[in-house]
């Protein structure tokens, strides 16, 4: 396979962040500094799929339904986050204890390399601190022989300038003996199969797939693929339920059935998980049900369940025109922010105060009524405050970094509505 070509590295870089990120005004020029040099802590050569992120991140996914069930295959790369403060690096011992996690979970044991990327703040003792850590996590927890894989760290990505942009699920190669890091493949979309299902009427699923593009498949060859689903894989069974109501059809014309993720089911399939879909959507049906002996306008109208041959087949919630993602995406008119944000916030307190906390608030997860005012849904990660958070645990970019976020918190709330808060001011059309 050709290579794109070897990762470069900078011979400098900025000991801070610019201050733009503390201030308005931008006066000083940043102080630049040798770069540390690559380091290798593992020998060999591999080739695997670059997959990872900040290392609180990669953990907090683990044993929800985006962490992967296999790292056969893949490089796994990481980040220290910042510290409690951004004037502070990440200590290495929240690193260690990171790592440690990850040994834990399985994941050290699989991975076919390990990438570092550049501590932010990081002297040259901080350096060897890391170092040190990670030749014992592995030496001592993982058990695995360092001369038989590669780990590299001080690589020019993660909470550094200047940075490189790594390909998430690129195809990568690397030889600790020729000093080596390059890019096989920049996409991560390699063409494997085009995969798509079909909804009867009566809530039967139907899943297909053909390894061709979906340009190129006839109507004849889409209906020749698809293959019934199980209901029991998709759907919870109303025996394991426990007072439910259920909507009789026909529905009005204002209710929106929310129904399994069907779009992961071959992944779950492949990775044989696919129970979690079922569980996910028990999980919000019980969770609406105590919800809604509480009504709240700021709260999504749940009416019931819809039933088929004795399974949950979908959530029948009241429909409503957009979410506040789109809405500001599409220019769809003014908001008022001072009205918008203050009855955002007495829904989330109405939550709080029947022993409740959303845990994922962010603009796709807010919906706009008539009046264009919030109406709080998707509640796959609401959870009894200080109860253990199980399949869904927040969205990335609408979390705190600092925290575990694997414990049901109103403090997750308040810092999703601060954050959407942050990010309407920055939007056109906020009052």
């Amino acid at each position: 396979m050709e290579s794109t070509g070897p990762l470069p590295r900078s011979p400098i870089c900025a000991k801070e962040h610019s201050d733009f990120l503390f201030s308005e005004k931008v006066e000083m020029p940043r102080e630049s500094v040798e770069s540390p040099p690559w380091r290798w802590l593992g020998k060999g050569k591999a080739t695997g799929y670059l997959f990872g992120g900040t290392i609180p991140c990669v953990v907090r996914l683990q044993g929800t339904p985006y962490a992967h069930r296999s790292w056969k295959n893949k490089i796994l790369f990481l980040k220290s986050a910042m510290g409690d403060n951004v004037q502070l690096p990440y200590s290495v011992g929240q690193f260690r204890n990171k790592l440690v996690d990850l040994a834990l979970y399985g994941v050290l044991n699989e991975i076919q390399g390990l990438l570092i990327g550049r501590g932010y703040k990081y002297d040259a003792s901080m350096q060897d601190k890391l170092a040190g850590v990670i030749e014992e996590v592995f030496d001592v927890i993982v058990r695995r022989d360092r001369d038989e894989l590669p780990i590299l760290m001080n690589v020019d990505f993660g909470h550094t300038s200047p940075f490189l942009t790594l390909p998430y699920g690129g195809l990568v190669s690397w030889d600790s003996e020729r000093d080596e890091f390059s890019l096989l493949e920049p996409e991560s979309d390699i063409f494997l199969y085009t995969s798509f299902y079909k909804v009867e009427e009566d809530d039967s699923v139907f899943f297909g797939q053909i390894p061709k593009h979906k340009r190129f498949i006839t109507p004849q060859e889409y209906t020749s693929a698809l293959t019934r689903v199980p209901d029991d894989e998709i759907y919870p069974e109303l025996t394991q339920c426990g007072d439910i109501r259920a909507v009789e059809d026909p529905l009005p014309s204002n209710i929106y059935l929310k129904r399994p993720r069907l779009f992961v089911y071959d992944d779950y399939k492949e990775q044989d998980a696919v129970d979690i879909i079922p569980a996910l959507l028990l999980e919000e049906a019980n969770t609406l049900e105590t919800l809604s002996q509480h009504p709240n306008p700021g709260i999504i109208k749940y009416y019931g369940c819809r039933i088929k041959r004795g399974f949950i087949t979908a959530l029948a919630l009241e429909r409503h025109p957009s979410d506040l993602k789109r809405y500001i995406k599409d220019n769809k008119g003014p908001l008022n922010e001072g009205k918008f944000m203050n009855a955002l916030e007495s829904a989330i307190k109405h939550l709080h105060s029947i022993g409740f906390a959303h845990n994922d608030i962010n603009p796709a997860n807010v919906l706009l009524d008539e009046e264009k005012m919030p109406v709080l849904a998707d509640f796959n990660s609401c959870k009894p405050i200080r109860e253990k958070l199980t399949y869904s645990r927040g969205t990335y970019g609408w979390m705190d970094e600092a925290d575990e976020w694997n414990i049901s918190e109103t403090r997750h709330d308040f810092f999703g509505m601060e954050k959407i808060q942050e990010w309407l001011k920055t939007s056109r059309d906020v009052e």
